[in-house]
């Protein structure tokens, strides 16, 4: 019905439930899905212990089956509407987990799961300014190179015009979502632009307001981008007053473990831009913060400093709430459209972030300390 935005990689793969009776292929998706789900919160809260575990320090086996199970428990309002929708985001989590456990090892890896991801959802194409960023270039080919590589792998069956096709169709479909024109007329793209009233990111917030008040589309993009420029000065100024310059390639020579906390939480900024900035995000999309809540409950754990445990038990709580909020069920219709006008999950998504760069900011600069 022209309501098309997504790559064909995704139909691609897909194809074999077609083979399926409808009702049957939904099952077997549901489950397919379930499972991703556990999995890619199992290898987060492994990935994330091993990262955050002090060299000298035992750690119970158990934790990471505990972290993914407290995870899954917060994250369980989204992912069964995940679940009920036959949604793919279980493949974004999986993807956005893979770059975490190869992206330092295995590069080109790292830059395959971003490939793939991306043909998912788009947004996964956050990871390759990060790669640059980081100097992690192999990465960035290799994100760059699968994109395209899956993108146009439907033409093995239906040819290269056709696959042509439907990849113009996607990118248009893109393309009319972040209110640029589609470079193809007449294919009947009835996608909702950036400012759609069910979205929840700051993007849509911003264009919502200009689009209201009938300002030209630069308005709307100057003010995004000023808006990302203040969240990310907050990041770096929270980080810089404990020693800490995120996204960088050598941070301050220290050593490979602190490194690779440090590169958790560049993990989460990412994401969490992926899910705040991208054109458009709804409530269901923020089961992405599955993967925050890893960081977050597995630096619990992993620390012992109350102040942190506090102020990320905190934030945790704010993150689940405002997804929830409004409760369903009590008749405030309108306080739900207020609340996702002012995009108030990503502003708790926000909060989220915040405390999660200054708690782990705070522990690696405590854990240098003890050192010298």
């Amino acid at each position: 019905k022209g309501f098309y935005v997504y790559s064909p990689f995704l139909a691609f793969i897909f194809q074999p439930l077609v083979a399926m009776p409808e009702h049957v292929a939904s099952i077997v998706w549901v489950v397919f899905s379930a499972f991703i789900f556990f999995g890619a919160s199992l290898l987060a809260s492994k990935e994330i212990t091993k990262r955050w575990c002090a060299a000298e320090e035992r750690v119970d086996v158990s934790l990471p089956w505990a972290i993914a199970t407290i995870v899954l428990l917060l994250s369980y309002d989204k992912i069964h509407t995940v679940l009920r929708l036959g949604q793919t985001d279980c493949l974004m989590l999986l993807g956005f987990v893979c770059v975490l456990r190869w992206m330092d090892r295995r590069p080109w890896l790292a830059g395959l799961a971003v490939g793939a991801a991306a043909n998912i959802k788009y947004f996964g194409l956050i990871f390759v300014p990060y790669f640059i960023i980081k100097r992690n270039y192999r990465a960035a080919v290799a994100s760059a190179g699968s994109f395209f590589l899956f993108i146009m792998l439907p033409s093995v069956e239906v040819g290269f015009r056709v696959a042509k096709t439907y990849v113009v169709k996607g990118l248009g479909g893109l393309a009319k979502l972040i209110h640029i024109k589609p470079p193809v007329e007449g294919h009947g793209l009835q996608i909702q632009p950036a400012s759609w009233d069910r979205s929840i990111s700051f993007t849509s917030v911003i264009f919502r307001i200009t689009d209201s008040n009938k300002l030209p589309i630069w308005v709307g993009a100057i003010l995004v981008i000023i808006a990302f420029a203040a969240m990310m000065g907050a990041i770096f100024f929270i980080s810089r007053r404990h020693g800490l310059v995120l996204f960088k390639s050598n941070t301050n020579g220290r050593d490979g473990a602190e490194q690779n906390a440090i590169a958790t939480l560049e993990w989460s900024v990412a994401i969490m831009i992926a899910i705040t900035f991208a054109p458009q995000i709804t409530a269901r999309h923020m089961v992405l913060t599955l993967l925050l809540y890893n960081v977050g409950i597995g630096i619990i754990f992993l620390q012992h400093d109350k102040r942190i445990r506090t102020v990320l038990v905190g934030a945790i709580v704010i993150m689940v709430v405002g997804l929830s909020f409004p409760f369903r069920g009590l008749g405030l219709d309108n306080v739900l459209r207020t609340w996702r006008e002012v995009g108030g999950a990503s502003w708790c998504a926000l909060v989220l972030i915040l405390a999660l760069v200054w708690a782990g900011s705070r522990a690696i600069s405590a854990r240098s300390s003890a050192r010298i």
